[in-house]
């Protein structure tokens, strides 16, 4: 049997926007946190996973379950840094989760074109 990697990840460009899509399996996006840092014209995508204080008694019926759904949403601790392309409007970033996929779409910018004007 293969070894399967969570999250399971793939970036892909869709008609001018660069898309970002990560397996998040039972979370909803109060369950992450996802920030644009732009310092010195490098811009970086962190995406992390926020995991709350259980109590005592919500850490002992999680350790008595024994189905396999705990097994896969126990390995959701997300911690991603991507580094953007200067090209990407991190401005307009967008996030949604909808059946288990995180999708982060965030447009190109659109090309600078020269000025030319007689003085």
């Amino acid at each position: 049997m293969d070894k399967i990697d969570f999250p399971l990840n793939q970036y892909t460009e869709k008609d001018g926007t660069m898309v970002f899509e990560l397996a998040v399996v039972g979370m909803t996006e109060k369950d992450l946190k996802v920030t644009v840092k732009t310092e010195q014209n490098v811009s970086n995508l962190s995406i992390k996973s926020i995991i709350p204080e259980l109590t005592e008694e919500e850490k002992q019926k999680i350790n008595e379950r024994t189905y396999r759904f705990k097994k896969i949403k126990s390995m959701n601790k997300i911690d991603i840094t991507l580094l953007l392309d200067k090209t990407l409007d991190v401005s307009k970033t967008t996030k949604t989760v909808e059946n288990g996929l995180l999708t982060i779409r965030i447009p190109v910018k659109a090309e600078e074109k020269p000025v030319e004007f007689e003085v």
